[in-house]
C-alpha cells in the first residue's frame, strides 16, 4: 500500500517514513534504507527520520553508520531523550565490538 501511495505522493514524508518502517521491520534492509535516504534528502532536518534511519543500521549491524545517525538527529535536537537513549545503547555494542 505504501508503494502505491508513493506513485500518488513521491515525496511526501509521512508516507517516506512509514515505508521506510515497513520495510525495516519486515528486514528488507537496503529496501528501507533507500526509501529513508530519500525522504532524508526530501526533509533533511526531521529528526525521526535520522532517528529511525540510527534505528534501521542498529538492527541491521551497521553500527558505524548508526552511530552517524544518531548523531546527526541529535545534532538537530540535543535534548531528544530516544535518539540519546539508542545512541548511548549503540555505543555499549561499539566498545564490544
Amino acid at each position: 500500500m505504501g508503494e502505491a501511495a508513493l506513485k500518488v505522493l513521491p515525496d511526501q514524508p509521512n508516507v517516506l517514513f512509514s515505508l521506510a518502517n515497513a520495510l525495516g521491520k519486515a528486514e528488507k534492509w537496503e529496501e528501507s534504507e533507500r526509501t529513508f535516504l530519500h525522504a532524508i534528502k526530501v526533509n533533511p532536518n526531521n529528526v525521526g527520520m535520522h532517528m529511525n534511519l540510527g534505528v534501521l543500521y542498529h538492527r541491521w549491524g551497521k553500527l558505524k553508520e548508526a552511530e552517524s545517525a544518531y548523531k546527526k538527529a541529535l545534532q538537530l535536537d540535543p535534548n531528544n531523550q530516544t535518539a540519546l537513549k539508542n545512541y548511548n545503547m549503540l555505543k555499549g555494542r561499539l566498545k564490544n565490538a
